[in-house]
């Protein structure tokens, strides 16, 4: 990041009648950064809920315990039963063929987890006084530039969870997108996200 780039972005977040955080967030990825117009100005960023991490957090505890619960299972049933009348058969050790639960289970968990990170740490949300920029991917990059003008109306999808924790999905029904209306991943204050886009859309009339 430049000098100028990392001061535009920095400048931008301060001072805007419409920015409603004065603190300012992880920097824009290289390709955002040159996406920027000289005179546009950074107004909020969509971040994701620390729910999302948990829950993909608990995905992978999830599998993972259910390859350990499979292998000790796996592990009794091939224990020698015991025969009335004969001293007690000696326990076997763990077998090789035993082990596949618990790594078919890492192997799921690990790659739940990764995928969904993945996703978070490569995905931006960025909305600025004349347009809302989206860009998803690492090697394979979605990447959506609307102008304020060009959103209808949002949608917002929340759980009962998400009503009480404040984070939830926003729906932006497009004028140019007919088929694909963009549907934001879960995010924190989903409900300022969608205001911020119609004070937005206010201010450029």
């Amino acid at each position: 990041m430049n000098d100028r780039t990392r001061d535009h972005t920095q400048d931008s977040l301060q001072g805007h009648p419409l920015v409603e955080t004065p603190q300012v967030p992880r920097p824009l990825s290289r390709f955002l950064q040159q996406t920027l117009l000289p005179d546009e100005v950074i107004v909020r960023r969509g971040e994701f809920h620390w729910v999302y991490t948990f829950r993909a957090f608990v995905t992978a505890v999830f599998f993972i315990g259910l390859g350990l619960g499979g292998q000790v299972l796996m592990h009794y049933l091939n224990q020698p039963m015991p025969v009335r009348g004969q001293p007690a058969p000696v326990e076997a050790g763990i077998r090789p063929v035993e082990l596949i639960p618990p790594l078919f289970g890492l192997f799921i968990g690990g790659f739940s987890f990764l995928a969904r990170m993945i996703y978070k740490w490569t995905t931006e949300i960025v909305l600025t006084d004349q347009r809302f920029l989206y860009k998803s991917g690492v090697f394979s990059i979605l990447v959506y530039k609307l102008g304020v003008r060009e959103i209808n109306y949002c949608n917002i999808t929340q759980s009962l969870l998400g009503n009480l924790l404040n984070y939830g999905r926003v729906y932006m029904v497009t004028y140019t997108l007919d088929d694909k209306n963009i549907y934001l991943p879960p995010i924190a204050g989903p409900h300022s996200f969608s205001t911020a886009i119609e004070n937005v859309k206010k201010l450029g009339h």
